[in-house]
């Protein structure tokens, strides 16, 4: 499963190259329930000194009194050695992309309540508020067992645009952060059209973890972010 996930990511991040710079977000933030905890990596496409991003977890804490735990900062090229494929279009990907860059990224776990299943919500303003000094901020959530999602779809105003992808399992809200100034977002909890709630898929047995990790990575990959599920995969696979 590890291998194919990462031959999944390395394939796409290489073929879709064009397509993912369009769509590239500042920041990716993946959450995934971990053993007992929540495990959250937060992937940028590019390096980016620790200290920017141990002011952004500080104000992270602060905001939301979250305790975070096991954190681990990487700043690591992406594996070209992994991308190997029997492929020739791949193969010719490999050799014509050009080096591979620098990716930083940090890790943590955390016992806070960052799902609500009985109001069928997900944590997002603690991490744009966060993270508002960056333009594109994505957030997607990796959910096992049954989980009816009725938070917002789509929300727009003079400070942010947000809309949200889903997949069985994995929910990913795309934002644009329009005002870096801001201090409360009070985004609407529930959805203000009328929409049909996106459903988890619900059976007794809960996904494993590396099958949902796969969900999730298809869904970014979906988005044209191939170069951060890649990244993401190597990051969580890792642990």
């Amino acid at each position: 499963m590890r291998r194919q996930l990462l031959a999944l990511a390395a394939a796409l991040t290489l073929t879709g190259a064009a397509r993912a710079q369009m769509n590239m977000p500042d920041v990716q933030i993946m959450v995934a329930p971990g053993l007992g905890n929540w495990t959250v990596a937060v992937v940028y496409p590019r390096q980016v000194p620790h200290a920017e991003t141990e002011a952004r977890l500080k104000r992270l804490s602060t905001i939301t009194s979250w305790k975070f735990e096991k954190l681990e900062f990487e700043d690591k090229r992406l594996d070209r050695n992994a991308m190997d494929s029997r492929d020739p279009d791949v193969k010719k990907a490999v050799k014509n992309v050009g080096p591979a860059p620098v990716m930083s990224s940090v890790s943590f776990q955390t016992s806070a309540n960052l799902v609500d299943p009985a109001q069928g919500t997900l944590a997002l303003e603690p991490f744009l508020r966060a993270f508002r000094d960056q333009n594109r901020v994505n957030v997607t959530y990796l959910i096992s067992g049954p989980f009816t999602y009725r938070g917002p779809r789509q929300f727009t105003d003079n400070r942010v645009e947000i809309s949200l992808s889903a997949q069985e399992g994995a929910f990913t809200y795309q934002t644009l952060l329009k005002d870096h100034k801001f201090e409360q977002l009070n985004l609407p909890t529930k959805e203000v059209a009328k929409q049909e709630s996106y459903r988890a898929a619900e059976n007794t047995s809960a996904p494993g973890r590396r099958l949902l990790l796969g969900t999730g990575l298809v869904a970014l990959l979906a988005l044209g972010i191939a170069g951060i599920a890649y990244a993401v995969a190597q990051r969580f696979l890792h642990r």
